[in-house]
């Protein structure tokens, strides 16, 4: 249960960390463009 856990974040964790990236470049660039 724990390797299917660590598995999960393995897989999971960077689509959110890429997404938050996306995020926060697109907020730095509606603030840049406005």
């Amino acid at each position: 249960n724990i390797v299917h856990t660590q598995g999960w974040l393995h897989c999971h964790t960077p689509a959110i960390e890429a997404s938050g990236i996306v995020k926060a470049v697109m907020e730095e660039l509606f603030k840049y463009f406005t």
